[in-house]
């Protein structure tokens, strides 16, 4: 038999509820014994002894201590979390449903899985016919049912043009069937028409370009609100005493556990576009205004009996979808624009949804007038109460300073205007001892209509002297209030929805977007195009290329006393012989900007030239090397001392071998102060710098001298490595540590088959796998072993081939060798150099690579092509004009000169 079979459970079960029915400790809250402070949220029952009767606790009396604690204490928790998003997470009501696992694994002896908490969701647009006053009471809100004309007086709009641009975009749009939905074609219409209002206004409001406008904006908001206590009211059967049950009711969906008759609701809704700007609108009142504490409803409304109902009556549904607080934009996206002055929602459901209800045409234009409003009031609420949220502001820490903001609803022909203001969100809360008189206010307007008929594609409206042809005059103005001079107000427009198919609308005015950019960068634009081209290839381009994609190696714990390095190899300054001017100055910028550019975002401690610094150095005398020199320090030189700035000696430098000239070995020393073979030492990382050159091993004077410093060098190594070192010997390598090699030519190898090749040069190759020949493109195979076994490095660095490599060696020791591919375009499309992070650990080692010459030549040439095009386009109708001139001139008749000479 399985383990968990049915019958199993079923014995299980029953000896669980024996021996929960003889222990005290079970989880109902009738057998648990509270402490002595703890006080209940509803009113106490009546009194069971003199006492009680005598000195009743005040606490005990409504309910009301524990709640209004529980309310403060809340806020001063939220007050103490840091950032916003803890704040609205904090307060969310939101409770996930318990898991498959969670419920299959549930035992009786466990805690009972009490139904999660879900809001109420408000549809996108009322799913019942008398909804406004119900919507009012869920958002606290008061409704003033008045023109908005005093609210946008004082503008004068340009309505002539505006109809005109209107009535040709109404026009495309009706007559077009591309729409597959009567919600995309109303979308498309009120596209056009904000279009149109934008272009008309832009120019004489200069703080629009500021604004920032949304489409298909996601509008959420929840909140909590109390007064639904009367959901456990009973009426016992044959009984006409009404009684609160609430300890023994289930708990009503939506509400507390502990039942206080607050009920959490949603709004998700959709605004087809929304304007949102950096400062907010100027309020209708303040705070301290007696407007902001006049009564939610006349005193003639029976809330109790006429307002008050189950969600379930207005054909509510919950929601057991995470809840957010979203104006058009999230919390976490750092969204600088974060007052929305305008939004803009398609009531073309709501049509869809009177239809639905088959009312006569009398009534149907009342409900649907009166959803108009309920909607209204809902969408405002919802932005304004996301927005305050967004701002820091919760149910538990009312807000200080109001909210404003204005809403268009329209299905096309039927406009609603209305404005709105958020006064309080500590809606969330009914009990003696808190009291807040204010309520949120709501203005809307009567709706409007575009236009009355269409037929033959023009427009007609209804006027006292009859019907005349164009769009209502009275909308065309509410339309173009952009903006209040009085009180600092912006709207773009107030007829705004915008559906995804709005860019194939704006194709037919492609200019009209440029009205910020100035006339002259429009009208030369391919100049200012060439010339940014040229900022950007010249200069711009370093930084991006190098910030983007070079950083310093670091296996996860980088510390800040790491020695980090530059590796660069045969830069080749052009000479006198083989340099064109142009060449040279193209190639020294390259490697100066690149240079630089690197030396400013990654901040080296020392850089390291691993020679052919000269192209024709082995040929120059004394006073062009020391031009070549001069050059040198002013691409590459350090102004302090950071970076260090070290250099060796290439063949280009002082020739191979057979050619080295011992004046050019001297002058090369003096100049940049390096020795054949020098040791240099930075943050107690020692370093061997090789001249290639001298490891001929032929006995020559040059070679001599240079095996007899790395003898010396391998002495003072072998005795720090034994701990003991005689008198005559330095100490400079105690404590110990592997030096890195640092010489131009490579260490021996066949060719590069050797090599983990850097993929970024090897594809387009043809001379990858040629050989090497020793003491020409890498050292001798004896050089080779005499430097490993006297040095023993960590690391060897080297270039002379113009291409990178990275070749593992395991004998005599164990080290990484990395050549180093040309820091200059003359030598391959891609130039690259090293970033090394060296610590008494490891010796990390990554390629930076450079912008490469074909981009640049390639942007160059498109933009050249743009340009020629531009000007043949501007020069052709000039050309033949004077053609046509000249062509007058030189073929006029006698007698045209005497009728010209006569008149």
């Amino acid at each position: 038999m399985r383990r968990w079979s049915l019958a199993r459970r079923e014995v299980e079960a029953c000896l669980t509820m024996a021996f929960l029915r003889s222990c005290s400790s079970s989880s109902n809250s009738a057998f648990i014994q509270r402490p002595p402070h703890y006080r209940k949220v509803h009113k106490h029952g009546p009194p069971r002894n003199m006492l009680e009767e005598e000195f009743p606790n005040a606490g005990d009396a409504s309910g009301a201590g524990v709640r209004l604690f529980d309310y403060y204490k809340t806020a001063e928790l939220v007050n103490q979390l840091p950032t916003i998003k803890e704040k609205i997470d904090f307060v969310s009501p939101y409770e996930r449903p318990w898991t498959r696992p969670e419920k299959t694994w549930h035992r009786p002896w466990h805690p009972a899985l009490m139904s999660t908490r879900k809001a109420w969701a408000l549809p996108l647009v009322p799913a019942y016919f008398d909804v406004l006053k119900y919507y009012q009471y869920l958002t606290k809100t008061r409704l003033v049912e008045a023109s908005l004309d005093n609210y946008y007086s004082g503008l004068v709009p340009p309505t002539a043009s505006y109809e005109k641009a209107m009535q040709d975009s109404l026009r495309a749009i009706l007559a077009s069937t591309r729409f597959d939905s009567e919600d995309e074609r109303v979308s498309a219409i009120l596209a056009s028409l904000i279009d149109e209002a934008v272009f008309s206004v832009a120019h004489n409001v200069p703080r629009l370009g500021d604004f920032r406008v949304a489409y298909d904006v996601q509008s959420e908001c929840f909140w909590v609100r109390s007064g639904f206590m009367f959901l456990y009211d009973v009426k016992e059967i044959g009984s006409d005493e009404v009684v609160r049950k609430v300890r023994k009711s289930s708990k009503y969906i939506g509400d507390d556990r502990r039942k206080l008759g607050e009920l959490a609701f949603v709004s998700r809704d959709r605004l087809a576009v929304q304007l949102r700007s950096r400062e907010p609108l100027a309020p209708l009142h303040s705070l301290e205004s007696d407007e902001a504490c006049h009564p939610l409803f006349p005193a003639d409304v029976d809330v109790t009996n006429d307002v008050m109902f189950s969600p379930k009556v207005m054909n509510l549904w919950p929601d057991g979808n995470p809840l957010w607080q979203c104006p058009g934009y999230f919390v976490e996206s750092e969204e600088t624009h974060t007052y929305g002055r305008i939004g803009a929602k398609s009531l073309s459901l709501l049509d869809e949804r009177c239809k639905y209800w088959d009312a006569p045409a009398e009534e149907s234009t009342e409900m649907w007038q009166e959803c108009a409003k309920a909607q209204a009031v809902a969408s405002l609420f919802t932005t304004l109460c996301a927005q305050a949220h967004t701002h820091g502001f919760t149910q538990y820490t009312d807000v200080t300073r109001p909210f404003t903001s204005q809403l268009m609803l329209s299905n096309g022909v039927d406009f609603v205007f209305a404005v709105g203001q958020l006064n309080t969100l500590a809606i969330n809360i009914e009990c003696d001892g808190f009291d807040n008189p204010k309520t949120n206010v709501c203005h809307v307007e009567s709706p409007i209509r575009l236009y009355d008929a269409y037929r033959d594609g023009r427009f007609y409206h209804l006027t006292a002297e009859g019907e005349k042809e164009g769009l209502n005059p009275k909308d065309l103005f509410s339309s173009k209030m952009l903006y209040n001079k009085a009180r600092t107000r912006s709207i773009v427009c107030r007829i705004i929805l915008l559906s995804r198919n709005h860019s194939q609308e704006c194709e037919k005015y492609p200019y009209r977007k440029m009205r910020f950019v100035p006339d002259v960068v429009v009208s030369y634009w391919p100049i200012f195009l060439a010339l940014n081209t040229l900022f950007f290839n010249e200069y711009l381009i370093y930084f991006v290329k190098i910030g983007f994609t070079c950083d310093w190696p670091c296996d996860g714990h980088c510390l800040s006393n790491e020695l980090r390095i530059f590796l660069i190899s045969d830069t080749h300054l052009l000479g006198e012989r083989h340099g064109h001017w142009l060449d040279k100055l193209r190639r020294e910028w390259q490697m100066y900007r690149s240079y630089r550019s690197a030396q400013h975002l990654l901040a080296p401690d020392a850089v390291f030239f691993l020679g052919d610094l000269m192209d024709e150095g082995q040929w120059g005398d004394y006073y062009t090397f020391h031009r070549y020199a001069d050059r040198f320090d002013s691409l590459f030189g350090s102004s302090g001392n950071r970076p260090e700035v070290h250099v060796l000696a290439g063949n280009h430098d002082l020739g191979f071998h057979y050619a080295v000239s011992p004046f050019r070995v001297e002058w090369f020393q003096e100049r940049f102060n390096r020795s054949t073979v020098d040791t240099v030492f930075i943050k107690g990382q020692p370093f061997v710098l090789l001249t290639s050159m001298a490891m001929h091993g032929d006995g020559c004077k040059f070679c001599h001298e240079a095996e007899v410093a790395l003898r010396t060098i391998g002495e003072e190594l072998a005795c720090a490595k034994r701990g003991k070192c005689d008198k005559n010997v330095s100490v400079r390598f105690d404590p110990y540590r592997r030096p890195i090699l640092l010489q131009h030519f490579p260490l021996f190898r066949v060719n590069d088959d050797e090599c983990l090749r850097d993929k970024d040069f090897d594809h387009d190759d043809p001379n990858r796998n040629d050989p090497y020949r020793p003491t020409w493109e890498a050292l001798s195979k004896e050089s080779t072993e005499l430097l490993l076994k006297t040095l023993e490095p960590r690391a060897v660095f080297n270039g002379h081939t113009h291409r990178g490599c990275m070749k593992r060696w395991t004998r005599p020791v164990n080290f990484w060798e990395y050549t180093v591919n040309s820091f200059s375009w003359r030598n391959g499309d891609r130039p690259s150099f090293l970033l090394a992070t060296i610590s008494e650990k490891h010796v990390l080692v990554d390629v930076c690579h450079l912008p490469h010459e074909s981009t640049v030549l390639r942007l160059y040439i498109v933009v050249a092509v743009i340009l020629a095009a531009w000007l043949l386009r501007s020069l052709v109708p000039v050309a033949k004009s004077l053609f046509l001139r000249t062509r007058r001139i030189r073929y006029r008749s006698p007698s045209g000169e005497k009728l010209i000479k006569s008149g």
